[in-house]
């Protein structure tokens, strides 16, 4: 699928990057995706699918370094309990990083620190585990210099 939207980043004082759904950096791989009615990081829109192995990927624009990475966590009773995300780094592709989405509180989860060359071979992806009555959701990703 295409990229979505116009404007990648949005850079804050704490020098993160943060690429959001809806913007250059944010693409849906594959699965039928809906606009959700939760709101997420900035309090703008999600995105959601019902679709087996439904997958989205985020890639940002980054100078050579060292990054926490964290991931915009929608928490909702039918959202995946057990969402495979991955990082890709200058180290490669990381083992699936599962990450509940039915408990706690929405807001910023911390996938943890990877280093990244410069350019946009970095990304994170999230892939819905198929759960009957469950969906992937998804929304920003955010890159913090460390």
């Amino acid at each position: 699928m295409p990229n979505i939207g116009a404007d990648n980043t949005y850079n804050s004082a704490s020098s993160a990057i943060i690429v959001d759904n809806g913007t250059t950096g944010y693409s849906e791989l594959s699965g039928t995706f809906g606009d959700s009615s939760l709101f997420g990081y900035n309090n703008s829109s999600t995105r959601y699918s019902f679709t087996p192995g439904a997958g989205v990927k985020w890639t940002p624009t980054l100078t050579a370094g060292t990054y926490k990475v964290s991931i915009y966590r929608i928490v909702y009773s039918t959202s995946d309990n057990n969402a495979q995300i991955r990082v890709n780094s200058a180290a490669g592709l990381s083992s699936p990083i599962s990450v509940d989405y039915t408990t706690g509180t929405s807001g910023w989860y911390t996938l943890g620190n990877f280093t990244f060359t410069a350019g946009t071979s970095g990304y994170v992806t999230n892939s819905f585990s198929g759960n009957t009555g469950k969906n992937l959701r998804a929304d920003a990703v955010m890159f913090e210099l460390q």
